[in-house]
């Protein structure tokens, strides 16, 4: 209960201050995430990349 109650808190102060961005802050922000994603992406073995590729 109490780590729900703190995880609900943080989504809450991570909206607030996503909501304080300016729009090129926002659009810098997810174009790092976009990168770090494809990075992350890089460490997937292939086999399991054709598994889930040939879902889609």
């Amino acid at each position: 209960m109490k780590g729900g109650i703190i995880l609900a808190a943080l989504a809450a102060f991570a909206y607030y201050k996503y909501s304080k961005l300016s729009a090129d802050e926002k659009r810098d922000l997810v174009n790092n995430l976009k990168a770090k994603g494809q990075k992350l992406k890089d460490y997937v073995p292939s086999d399991l990349k054709n598994k889930f590729a040939n879902n889609l």
